[in-house]
């Protein structure tokens, strides 16, 4: 069922065309990241964030960048076999993005290139 729900957020997040759209889709995938990415559920708990308070995308806490550096971000059981890492700085430890779906990764830098540039 995860899978399911991942490719129907996925194609209702691909054909977004207002901004009531934008916002039904992001608190979609709040309550998707809450409830299947162990590190962010975590986190809003040691924040003290009850899900049910947040109403909109500006309520929406983020994690730290840091994390992304100090520990593996990922939704689901298992990161992604597709890893980017930042260039880093110097002597900096690089942050890592974990990839489960490639597919859908290219499929999100496409679209947003065809918008942007046709």
């Amino acid at each position: 069922m995860q899978g399911e729900t991942r490719k129907i957020l996925a194609e209702k997040i691909f054909s977004i065309n207002t901004d009531d759209g934008f916002e039904e889709a992001a608190m979609e995938l709040f309550s998707y990241q809450y409830h299947h990415n162990n590190l962010y559920n975590r986190y809003l708990r040691l924040l003290g964030t009850d899900p049910s308070s947040v109403t909109s995308t500006a309520r929406i806490p983020c994690l730290p960048l840091s994390f992304f550096k100090t520990h593996k971000v990922y939704t689901g059981n298992a990161p992604g076999s597709l890893r980017f890492r930042s260039s880093g700085t110097g002597s900096t430890v690089p942050s890592v993005h974990y990839v489960a779906d490639a597919r859908l990764y290219e499929t999100s830098f496409l679209k947003c290139f065809e918008m942007f540039y046709g």
